[in-house]
């Protein structure tokens, strides 16, 4: 299994109305890569696998001139730290 899956099926859960704010996806994925003694994959190839691999859903939101990104389809594991 390469790390990329691995990290998926460690650290997250695909639920329908899953969502995860990008900045806490991508602390959950370099805490897990620090803990594995791996090396992290650019924002954009990490954005580029999610999309294409797992077709999992990168929306944005603008609040007050604000915009937040947040991953959707998917969930962090209760049981794994995000940061």
């Amino acid at each position: 299994m390469d790390a990329m899956n691995t990290f998926f099926s460690s650290r997250l859960v695909v639920k329908a109305d899953g969502r995860v704010e990008s900045d806490s996806m991508r602390a959950a994925y370099l805490s897990w890569c620090e803990t594995e003694g791996r090396a992290a994959l650019s924002p954009k190839a990490f954005n580029v696998w999610m999309r294409t691999r797992k077709r999992l859903d990168l929306r944005h939101k603008t609040v007050d001139g604000v915009t937040t990104y947040a991953w959707f389809g998917v969930s962090l594991r209760d049981d794994e730290p995000t940061s």
